[in-house]
């Protein structure tokens, strides 16, 4: 964000994002998905908010079923050309508990996953 100039926004620009959500689904039966959330804070390890500190900050605004999607951890830009993620399909799998506990409905994954990583956290969740 800080090579956009955008460092000093996110927090405003994440919360304006929210109140715009709020009001066009106000009374309607569907879901929206948000990156970081109001607070434009990373999560930890490389953020400083907790996994339970963003359930409570999304559960504080909405009543719906809350979708957690992480990414398989920070991009790298390996010498090839290619991308790689640190985050393991095992190290994501052994997270799945937390975030069901902490309120998510609906587990998935975002940049990095792959079908492995997937399979770790449906494996995961068919034994809860």
């Amino acid at each position: 964000m800080t090579h956009a100039n955008l460092a000093q926004k996110i927090v405003g620009v994440n919360q304006s994002a929210v109140q715009l959500a709020k009001e066009v689904t106000h009374d309607k039966n569907v879901l929206v998905a948000g990156s970081l959330g109001s607070t434009g804070e990373m999560m930890q390890p490389f953020g400083s908010m907790s996994v339970e500190q963003v359930f409570d900050i999304y559960a504080e605004n909405t009543t719906k079923p809350i979708w957690f999607k992480p990414n398989a951890g920070l991009p790298t830009s390996n010498p090839d050309g290619s991308t790689s993620y640190d985050v393991t399909p095992e190290m994501m799998g052994a997270q799945v508990p937390g975030w069901i506990t902490a309120g998510a409905r609906l587990v998935g994954g975002c940049c990095g996953t792959s079908p492995e990583h997937l399979a770790a956290i449906a494996g995961v969740v068919k034994r809860k």
